[in-house]
């Protein structure tokens, strides 16, 4: 018998709006609800399924020879559905509405006979399979192939599954239509069961799509239920990948984000095997994309829109999933739980659960509240399921029931509380002895069973507050003893940490010093230690104890390759010791920052802050006044101290990263960096060594002998930037005026302009220091303090044209004018004393064609945009066309440990200078050149300038999400931005907003019209979203406040 042909019409899926469905405790799934058995919405569902198996035979007659009768009979009946009429499908036996009627006693009930497709006899029907049995065949990982193989007849059976229906309201949504692509309603993931109105559709609304061809010009919204191909569509849907940007997240999840467990590293994972097997399930599939995006954009490989998008949509999924569960009854879930089991490995609350597990690990760093809820819901579905007393038989059940022991105690150790799971659960996982099928917990955790009870066990200890502390001590020691005993002679600690241990690390206690899978069990079992010392026994992370375990624990995370650990989201050994060792509230950090910082550093940024992101700014109750030692500091530098910045009344003593603190001991969110400084936050470890190390070594050592040093920097600050040579100062404004040496040496020696004619021009709003030789480069010059240099700054030489910054056209003017006589343009890529303002694309790189023309020198300013403050090493670098002749940098060239600024040049440019011309006593100190050094590795090592972007790219979402009020624009790139206010509004005025904002925690610099952020570029995202809240919680007070401490510049 021949197979009947499958013809499949696309269709999209619309979904509903679904409120903020979440289960409550003590709240059971599957609550009961009462059946609706309203006409009018049976007719609706009925009437809606005819139509479309009407429409299916239309076009069945009219690409086959089937006679004109049969057509025009389609044709009247859909004509008749469309007026709202039901065909008569014969005599129907009078309904009597006070009578309770049982499924089937109407004849529309009886679903539709279709006889089954027959199949080749060498492979079975699955429609003729127990479905206890196919379930329990389907979960090995053994029959995965020959599922494969199997699924041409798997699309006839939900070819023959599609057919069937059914009209009971109260138990189904009808399911009706003739092909595989019209079934989305089988998935009880796209019904939206909720009290309707009277008049509501409860059908599933299917319109229909463009054709493939168009499907450029249509919408990229996920198109389930179409059907290209069935090599991997395992579930109760027949489900693909509809664009190619979906497909390509899905493969970047597979092969980067899924879990790399050393044992299962390989095409046979059984995460990545069960990721293919539920991509057919819709919710699934969206969970899968959200994680995908999410790790893309951390990594800068991502769009935070995709990121958001795809969230929105896992997380609607996944609530219509919970109000399914939550409304159904027990019979309507048993039957489709049934229907499930039969063609696919996991049921729907499984699913549910393995969604919930996966949005966990993917959130659990960010310090989500949501990753709670969600783990409370998981634990619910284990429960329901059956699984906390009895281990599932699945394969892949058992693998989402041990994943979620894991989350589990990992949650309740991050959060401080005692696991939701009984002990019990947690001793029945699968071990190592265990007669089971599949990998043991241990290799599919990277946890030993054992190890992970011990977790358990300290948690409970370390909140169990009805235990007596010597009760608690008792136990603990007991605990200890235990693991003692069970891991002394897996995993001993080698007599000297530091060197490479070839201690036996595996399971069975033979040497394996490459056995990546015994070295991760044995960083779990050593971080329970460290946990039991910490959270139990109380340990200081100063003592000798912590210590030990965290150096040998570190040296074990070292010999794991990049990527290992339980899930490359969830890095739980690495996280824990992190966090443990650097305690803010212990003293004595230093060594673990020098010696694991590469590692550690990014981890511990990811770790939740104190606050969350579940920000609460408070309201001043009061006028702000200062503290009393403050208020001495602030009348002492009124009376002695001149010049410098606007200075507000924050008497600081000391910082670390991105915090600083008073002498009061009030901390603050530093979001000035000290104008582009601190880039790499205050106290960078690997910094603050080099240059400590370098005061006691050889702290000054001038140009008239050779330093080592010197010769290194030079070398490597050229080949990496692209130069041949460069000449070192102390500040910027210093290396800006030797510039203007060199220009003016130049075309006096090569362009050959006449002597003391040479014209160095500018841009309007430039800044490039206040000495007597760079203050005339702006267009406002300071009065009051005699002649400047001539021949310089932002006017045509010969018409005195202002020339704008950004204005190519008014430049080319210049250049055409004077070209003869100019003999540099300096230029700030980004412009920062003007406001972070940012040139039109395509003007640096216009404006150095220009120059090659008229034969000028091209000189860019970095000191205040370079070295990764704008999302790029250097600021030009945002064309990558361009190469200026020479470039000025300096503030954050050292990390803001020492002074020291630099030219770099090309060599027909820097060859002119000889000795005596160019010279300072600090300029090449030994401690400034191994700051940067030291600097320049954490700039590549860390990446700075692609977190400087990611960072700018959450500021900017930040701020349009706040809507501050009484502000213009945000203006600037990644974390080099300003924030313009209204200066029309009364009481707003930038001194008054950055006061207010230090009184709640948050210093900000300031400008004529603007807030300035230019924070250092390690901050983590906790802070730095929370320093917007302050600001936008600061332009919403301070328009009721009169005159208070700070609002008035000081002296």
């Amino acid at each position: 018998m021949q197979r009947p042909e499958i013809r499949s019409r696309q269709g999209e899926l619309r979904w509903a709006a679904v409120n903020d469905v979440s289960v409550l405790p003590n709240t059971p799934f599957n609550g009961g609800t009462n059946g609706i058995d309203l006409d009018e919405r049976r007719n609706k569902v009925q009437s809606r399924g005819r139509q479309q198996r009407i429409r299916a035979r239309i076009q069945d007659a009219q690409q086959s020879d089937i006679s004109h009768q049969v057509l025009n009979q389609g044709q009247n009946e859909t004509q008749t559905l469309t007026q709202g009429q039901i065909p008569n499908p014969g005599p129907v036996p009078p309904r009597n509405d006070s009578q309770p009627r049982s499924p089937g006693s109407d004849p529309r009930d009886v679903p539709r006979q279709r006889p089954a497709p027959t199949l080749e006899r060498s492979q079975p029907s699955l429609s003729s399979m127990n479905p206890a049995t196919t379930r329990q065949q389907m979960s090995s990982p053994q029959n995965f192939e020959v599922l494969n193989q199997c699924n041409s007849d798997m699309s006839l059976y939900f070819d023959d599954l599609a057919n069937m229906q059914f009209d009971e309201c109260n138990n189904y949504v009808s399911a009706t239509g003739y092909s595989t692509s019209e079934q989305l309603v089988l998935d009880p993931t796209s019904v939206e069961w909720d009290s309707f109105p009277s008049d509501a559709d409860t059908s599933l609304e299917i319109i229909e799509s463009q054709p493939e061809a168009d499907r450029s010009r249509s919408s990229t919204r996920p198109v389930f239920g179409t059907t290209r191909t069935f090599q991997q569509s395992l579930g109760p849907l027949p489900s693909r990948l509809p664009t190619c940007t979906e497909e390509i997240a899905f493969n970047y999840f597979m092969t980067d984000a899924s879990p790399r467990i050393p044992a299962l590293d390989s095409t046979k994972n059984p995460f990545r095997e069960l990721c293919r097997v539920s991509i057919s399930y819709p919710l699934l599939l969206h969970t899968f994309l959200y994680v995908s995006a999410a790790n893309m954009y951390n990594y800068s490989r991502g769009d935070s829109r995709v990121m958001e998008e795809r969230r929105s949509k896992a997380l609607r999924s996944l609530r219509s999933m919970e109000r399914y569960l939550r409304l159904s009854n027990t019979k309507e879930a048993s039957l489709v739980s049934k229907e499930h089991h039969v063609i696919s490995v996991l049921s729907l609350k499984e699913v549910t659960l393995a969604a919930y597990l996966i949005h966990i690990a993917s959130e659990v760093m960010t310090g989500s509240l949501t990753t709670d809820t969600h783990l409370r819901n998981a634990f619910k579905l284990v429960i329901e399921l059956g699984y906390i007393d009895k281990m599932p038989e699945g394969f892949y059940t058992r693998f989402l029931v041990q994943r979620f022991a894991m989350i589990d105690v990992i949650m309740s150790l991050l959060r401080r509380r005692k696991p939701l799971a009984p002990e019990s659960f947690i001793l029945y996982q699968q071990h190592e002895g265990a007669d089971l099928d599949g990998p043991s917990f241990r290799e599919l955790t990277g946890c030993p069973q054992p190890v992970l009870y011990f977790l358990a066990k300290i948690s409970i200890l370390a909140t169990d507050v009805e235990l007596e502390n010597d009760a608690c001590l008792a136990e603990a020691y007991q605990l200890e003893t235990i693991m003692r005993d069970w891991g002394s002679r897996k995993y001993p600690m080698p007599l000297s940490v530091a060197a490479p241990s070839n201690s036996p690390l595996s399971g069975d206690g033979t040497a394996s010093q490459d056995d990546h899978l015994s070295t991760l069990n044995a960083c779990f079992y050593w971080m329970a230690h460290l946990l039991l010392a910490r959270r139990v026994f109380m340990d200081p992370t100063a003592s000798c104890r912590v210590q030990l375990y965290r150096k040998h624990l570190f040296s074990l995370i070292d010999r794991l390759p990049a990527g290992c650990g339980p899930d490359s989201s969830l890095p739980i050994p690495f996280y824990m010791a992190a966090r443990e060792a650097i305690l803010p509230l212990d003293l004595f950090w230093g060594g673990f920052w020098v010696e694991y910082y590469d590692r550690a550093k990014s981890i511990y940024t990811m770790a939740p802050s104190a606050t969350g992101l579940q920000l609460s700014v408070s309201t001043l109750s009061s006028t702000p006044v200062l503290s009393e030692k403050t208020a001495h500091y602030v009348e002492t530098w009124s009376k002695h101290i001149r010049g410098g910045f606007p200075t507000l009344p924050v008497a600081v003593e000391s910082a670390k990263d991105h915090i600083i603190t008073d002498v009061d001991g009030k901390e603050y969110i530093d979001f000035i960096g000290q104008f582009a400084v601190m880039n790499f936050g205050y106290s960078h470890p690997k910094i603050a060594k080099a240059a400590a190390d370098q005061v006691y070594k050889m702290p000054l050592s001038g140009t008239a002998h050779i330093s080592p040093l010197y010769v290194e920097f030079a070398e490597r600050i050229t080949k990496k930037f692209g130069f041949d040579s460069i000449a070192t100062m102390l500040s910027g404004s210093e290396a800006v005026e030797s510039a203007v040496k060199i220009a003016r040496k130049w075309a006096y020696l090569k362009k050959g302009i006449p002597q003391d004619q040479a014209h160095i021009l500018t841009v309007d709003q430039c800044y490039h220091g206040l000495t007597l030789s760079t203050m005339p480069m702006a267009t406002i010059t300071q009065k009051h303090f005699g002649q400047h240099l001539p021949n310089i700054g932002p006017y045509s030489p010969t018409s005195g044209k202002l020339v704008p910054f950004g204005d190519i056209d008014a430049l080319r003017e210049v250049f055409e004018q004077d070209g003869e006589r100019i003999a540099a343009f300096f230029v700030e890529p980004v412009q920062g004393w003007a406001g972070t303002v940012v040139p039109p694309k395509g003007y640096l790189k216009a404006a150095q064609d220009l120059c090659r023309e008229h034969n000028v020198l091209l000189v860019c300013d970095e000191i205040q945009a370079g070295y990764g403050r704008t999302g790029k090493d250097l600021s030009f670098h945002h064309e990558p066309e361009l190469e200026p002749d020479m470039v000025t940098m300096a503030k954050g060239i050292t990390g803001g440990y020492y002074p020291m600024s630099v030219i770099m040049g090309k060599k027909h440019v820097m060859d002119l200078l000889n000795k005596n011309e160019i010279l300072s006593t600090f300029g090449a100190s030994p401690i400034a050149l191994s700051a940067a050094l030291a600097t320049l590795d954490v700039l590549e090592d860390e990446k700075i300038s692609s977190r400087s972007e990611r960072l700018g790219n959450l500021l900017e979402k930040t701020i349009k999400e706040l809507r501050p009020p009484h502000v213009k624009e945000l203006r600037g790139v990644a974390l080099f931005q300003s924030l313009v206010l209204d200066l029309n509004v009364p009481g707003v005025t930038p001194r008054r907003v950055q006061a207010l904002a230090a009184h709640h925690g948050v210093l900000v610099g300031i400008g004529a019209d603007r807030l300035r952020f230019s924070p250092p570029l390690t901050i983590t995202e906790e802070d730095l979203v929370k320093a917007l809240h302050v600001i936008a919680q600061c332009l919403e007070e301070v328009t009721g406040l009169g005159d208070f401490a700070g609002s008035e510049f000081l002296n």
